[in-house]
């Protein structure tokens, strides 16, 4: 689980800086599947961290 935490702030340090991401750019740069990154995404969504 320390990944995935770790791999979630990363990318919302990314999406702050870059205003956006591309999934499967993240997906390669983290060696995780595209439906993984998907899931991370939703999962800050819900948190108030990102928005659509």
């Amino acid at each position: 689980m320390r990944d995935t935490s770790q791999r979630r702030v990363e990318i919302s340090r990314m999406l702050k800086e870059k205003g956006s991401v591309q999934v499967p750019s993240l997906s390669e740069m983290f060696k995780v599947s595209t439906v993984t990154i998907r899931k991370d995404l939703r999962f800050l969504e819900k948190q108030g961290l990102v928005a659509r």
